[in-house]
């Protein structure tokens, strides 16, 4: 029973900080050797619970983490929770509608909502979004540590898609500091001239983001970009609740 103690106190002191810990503070912190330490976080890392950062050497939750929270509380993972609540909102606006989680410094598209009515573009699941152009992608970064974002902005390579894409991490860093300010994301032609997408976080019970849910269309004069807004705003709330988060 020691063992298993141990490792609910190095999972509940990693989720502690999403920055992460060297091995020697997780060592101090439980009062317990280095090399105990190590075999526990080796085996926790070989089971996908825990990562280590490259860079910095740190170690972290793994996603395996979040999706055992989420099966825990309602039986089901995030995409399977967000699925109707996408759909509804496909419907609604009869545009695309899709979910990103971060993944290994990474946005990936893990779900799409398609209204059967209008298809103007399709996200393909599995695909990466790109982190200086894509909203659904930044909107989880925004929630991120300012440490965090600075090693992951340091080490992406941008790519120009529009003349609005943005390649500086300075820049990004700012319309990152936006999103969480006011609590959604726009991308206005940065992905693709004619196109505006929109995107709000989704939170689990700690309140931490670990998913965004995002809408695509194409730019006109009669669209209300309030009105989707305000539905992202509300349709993301709605999917933390049935995670459990606020």
């Amino acid at each position: 029973m020691q063992l298993v103690d141990r490792i609910f106190n190095v999972l509940e002191l990693l989720s502690s900080n999403s920055e992460g810990f060297m091995i020697t503070e997780i060592s101090k912190s439980l009062d317990l050797p280095v090399s105990t330490t190590h075999r526990l976080l080796s085996s926790l890392k070989d089971n996908g619970y825990v990562i280590q950062d490259e860079s910095t050497s740190r170690y972290k939750l793994g996603l395996k983490v979040v999706t055992l929270a989420s099966n825990y509380l309602n039986g089901n993972s995030i995409k399977q929770v967000a699925k109707p609540f996408m759909e509804d909102l496909a419907y609604e606006y009869e545009e695309v509608v899709f979910l990103t989680v971060l993944e290994n410094e990474r946005a990936i598209c893990i779900d799409t909502a398609v209204s059967n009515t209008r298809i103007n573009f399709y996200v393909k699941v599995g695909s990466e979004m790109p982190l200086n152009a894509a909203i659904g992608g930044q909107v989880i970064l925004a929630y991120a540590g300012e440490r965090e974002v600075d090693r992951i902005l340091e080490n992406y390579s941008s790519r120009k898609y529009t003349q609005k894409t943005l390649l500086e991490p300075k820049d990004i860093k700012m319309k990152l500091n936006k999103i969480k300010e006011q609590g959604y994301g726009i991308c206005d032609e940065e992905l693709e001239l004619g196109v505006w997408a929109g995107a709000a976080p989704i939170m689990d019970t700690s309140g931490k983001v670990v998913a965004s849910i995002a809408m695509l269309t194409i730019k006109n004069p009669d669209n209300d970009y309030e009105s989707k807004i305000k539905s992202l705003i509300e349709t993301a709330d709605k999917i933390s609740k049935a995670l459990g988060g606020k």
